[in-house]
């Protein structure tokens, strides 16, 4: 199961046009991947540690987009993280983890984002 955050690409058009330096934005999209990545930490259900352990960020396209990703596999080499997630008839409830820290990641990226629009 993996969670993107895309659009990074515009923004940094947008802010290089302002005078932001690249260094500036890729420090704000790193510390939205490592915010995710600890909120998912946080709320996953830890039964075997197993999916907990799995979870962690990365970079593609250039650092333009960051991913969560918790690829966890059951006994039978199946990835199961969905299941968690939006739960089963079989398995129980959902136990959302990787939608709210999604929602985390993004905040402390358009926080990070204004400030440097709006330094000078």
């Amino acid at each position: 199961m993996r969670v993107r955050i895309d659009g990074l690409d515009e923004m940094k058009k947008s802010l290089i046009k302002k005078k932001a330096a690249v260094e500036k934005v890729a420090l704000a999209v790193a510390k939205a991947g490592e915010k995710a990545e600890q909120v998912a930490k946080d709320l996953v259900p830890k039964d075997t540690g197993a999916l907990h352990d799995s979870i962690q960020h990365k970079y593609v396209s250039g650092g333009k987009t960051v991913i969560i990703d918790a690829p966890a596999k059951n006994s039978k080499g199946v990835e199961y993280a969905q299941y968690v997630e939006f739960g089963t008839k079989k398995h129980g409830p959902s136990q959302k983890f990787m939608r709210p820290a999604q929602d985390e990641g993004k905040k402390v990226l358009i926080e990070e984002l204004k400030k440097l629009v709006e330094t000078k």
